[in-house]
């Protein structure tokens, strides 16, 4: 089951030597935290500009936060624009931060050594004001060191720019933003084509390159066709150095921040982003979704760990994850890949420009991006009114595929072609189903209509009415195999949202339905694709009415109780109420049980379990007695075992762990629950399991009450994941 946790961190960038081969740079689970545009906009600044969270579930943002990856035990906090907040009262020591980052509202702390780190961050997130409170973690540049001396730019045939400089190129009015070690701007092949820029490391106006990954990208860009050294693929863009790491390859996420912001007030029109790490940042993401909503395209290294976790930057939903190509087209031995890839670009022995002047090859998705991001420019250049999804559009759609497969894990779309995309023609959105709320496609109840995801970014907008209260289904079916398709359904009285809920409950390339009990109104339907994919291929959205429920007082999750009813693993009171809001009692918890394992108690013999509230008259009486013979519940310290109490969601996974013999993978991380927490190991393998995700803040909520409908979920969860 797909969860909606969201890992709060701060990121830091740690670059490596470029002679000493670097650490792991993943990605996480994004999708496990994967955002993307909240769909309920009308007006395309608003549509971009707000998210809907979203938790790719196959991999779980949920891991524990390693303090070896925190730059200095620092936290990067948002403090809503009405309040304050005074960091002495925390006992914290407070970082200067550029005037840029404070108008945005945000504060850096340090957290003194004799403060538990972790029990300091979650005091914060609980603090009225603070919007957010992230670990600042490392990332690391993409990069493979290989010997350094070959003769030729190989990937510029590869990708067929001969042909695509007879097409454009390039302007000097487009501006690509190269976040990295700064750039020499006094290398003879980068001469005239570097802006001034800014270094947020030292805090001055002197971006120079004092470890040459930044000025090794720079030149694959924008090396001038000036009969020396090399040539880039854009021959008139000028590069804009924004200087986030210094000559030890460490930088902050507060730089990361603060020079994409900067990129934004530059005016740039891309962005490259050579680096990355698989920890998940609010505040990286939430900039990088302004710059998308400010029309840059957003480029970034898929990573290079040979593994499918998430990489971040390239995971977040607006920006284009880049997987490295060789001479052959097939990818890299050591390129990140999986659902998130969206293009590839050759990233093995890449000459360009060094620091120290000369030339060099290197290795590495950080080279692959810069190829994509140069592609891009020439792009902006030949179609300046063209949007970033068209933009990505073009890129994809023209590269070139080694199979018969529209999109792969390993490749994404194919290998970027710069002729190709030049040539490539837009596709006719005039069928296509509203991109607002305002324009959404009318479907009749009964009907079955399709549609195609045509562009990245597509959001399918469909509007269905309900006259009188009616059971009510609906299914996105022949879903094409790379798409997850996700929906989100609006309920609307007199003009006014009722209500509001996701519809994300399978994989890729699997159908989502949705049963429901609807009251009279306009409903609407908005479908996107979680991992910002597109297709050719059409999907089916059917909107049907169907028989009653087996309780008329359910709504939300309506075929998991019906499932189980006919199992006879539940059952409903005898009014014929389900009542799923009631607090579900320990007795209740063990008679579901016992029910799932087909165990009828009628019979029992198990001995007396002892509790001094519990006897043979007790309802439920065989039932406790037989669940505390099988060892998976027991009473309280008092000796009793309070049948009628009710039962928490920390109690609920400590008994299904142990009655299903559930197992962890230990890298559970929600805020209220650290390792040493008494239901740590409990719920760490409802999570490890799939049977359960927590709550979008990435809380667990181990004290709270437990429903009906939500223990009922569980069950669901653990027989149809298993």
């Amino acid at each position: 089951m797909k969860g909606n946790v969201k890992i709060r961190a701060a990121i830091v960038i740690l670059i490596i030597s470029m002679v000493i081969i670097p650490q792991a740079i993943t990605a996480t689970s994004i999708k496990q935290s994967i955002q993307r545009m909240d769909p309920l906009q009308t007006e395309r600044q608003q549509h971009s500009s707000q998210q809907v969270t979203h938790q790719i579930q196959s991999e779980k943002l949920s891991k524990t936060v390693d303090l070896s990856k925190v730059n200095q035990r620092r936290l990067l906090i948002k403090v809503d624009q009405d309040s304050s907040f005074n960091t002495k009262e925390f006992g914290l020591k407070k970082i200067p931060l550029s005037h840029r980052m404070e108008k945005k509202g945000y504060q850096l702390v340090e957290v003194p050594q004799e403060r538990g780190y972790t029990a300091t961050q979650a005091e914060l997130l609980q603090t009225s004001g603070i919007l957010s409170a992230e670990p600042d973690y490392k990332r690391e540049l993409s990069y493979v060191p290989n010997d350094p001396y070959y003769k030729e730019q190989w990937y510029l045939n590869q990708i067929d720019m001969p042909q695509a400089w007879d097409v454009t190129k390039g302007s000097s009015d487009v501006t690509i933003a190269v976040l990295d070690t700064g750039i020499n701007q006094s290398h003879p092949d980068l001469e005239g084509r570097i802006l001034p820029g800014y270094d947020f490391v030292d805090d001055d106006d002197d971006p120079n390159d004092d470890h040459g990954h930044g000025t090794h990208i720079a030149g694959m860009i924008a090396s001038n066709a000036n009969r020396i050294g090399v040539v880039g693929i854009d021959m008139n863009a000028k590069v804009l150095p924004v200087k986030i790491a210094d000559s030890k390859g460490e930088a902050s996420v507060t730089d990361v921040v603060d020079g994409v912001y900067y990129a934004i007030e530059q005016g740039a029109d891309i962005i490259n982003m050579s680096f990355g790490t698989n920890e998940y940042s609010e505040s990286e993401d939430e900039a990088l979704w302004e710059a998308y909503n400010e029309g840059m395209v957003l480029i970034a290294a898929a990573g290079n760990e040979n593994t499918t976790e998430l990489t971040y930057p390239a995971a977040y939903t607006p920006v284009i994850a880049v997987a490295a190509s060789d001479q052959g087209n097939a990818r890299s031995t050591f390129s990140n890949y999986g659902n998130t890839t969206d293009i590839s670009a050759p990233g093995q022995d890449i000459l360009s420009t060094h620091y120290e002047e000369g030339y060099a090859y290197q290795s590495g998705t950080s080279f692959a991006a810069p190829i994509v991001s140069a592609v891009a420019g020439l792009l902006r250049a030949e179609f300046p009114d063209r949007s970033p999804e068209q933009i990505e559009w073009a890129l994809e759609y023209s590269a070139v595929k080694r199979s018969e497969d529209f999109w792969t894990a390993e490749d994404g779309y194919g290998v970027v072609n710069a002729i190709n995309a030049l040539q490539a023609s837009l596709p006719s959105m005039e069928d296509d189903a509203g991109d607002f709320q305002s324009e959404a496609k009318v479907v009749r109840i009964g009907d079955t209509t399709q549609e195609k995801m045509e562009l990245p970014m597509d959001v399918d907008w469909f509007q269905f009415k309900v006259d009188q209260r009616a059971e009510v289904l609906i299914e996105l079916e022949n879903v094409p195999s790379h798409l997850d398709l996700t929906a989100i359904l609006y309920h609307y009285v007199n003009k006014k949202q009722i209500s509001e809920l996701e519809i994300d409950e399978n994989d890729i390339g699997q159908a989502e339905r949705y049963r429901f009990t609807a009251e009279p109104g306009n409903y609407y339907l908005a479908v996107y694709d979680i991992f910002n994919h597109w297709s050719e291929t059409p999907y089916d959205v059917t909107i049907e009415k169907e028989d009653e429920p087996v309780f008329p007082d359910v709504e939300n999750y309506v075929a998991e109780i019906e499932y189980l009813t006919e199992k006879e693993i539940i059952k409903g009171y005898p009014d014929g109420t389900f009542r799923p809001k009631n607090k579900i009692t320990r007795v209740q918890a063990v008679h579901m049980i016992l029910n799932e394992m087909g165990i009828h108690v009628e019979g029992s013999t198990a001995p007396d379990p002892g509790f001094s509230d519990v006897d043979e008259e007790s309802y439920g009486y065989k039932a406790i007695a037989t669940a505390v013979e099988l060892g998976f519940i027991s009473g309280k310290g008092d000796n009793t075992f309070d049948p009628g109490g009710d039962l928490t969601r920390g109690q609920m996974a400590a008994i299904l762990m142990t009655a299903y013999d559930l197992e962890g993978d230990q890298t559970t991380n929600f805020q209220d629950i650290p390792e040493d927490h008494w239901a740590f190991e409990a719920v760490d393998a409802l999570v490890t399991n799939e049977i359960s995700n927590g709550y979008p803040n990435n809380t667990f909520k181990p004290n709270e009450s437990i429903s009906r409908e939500h223990f009922s979920i569980f069950l669901f969860n653990y027989l149809t994941n298993g």
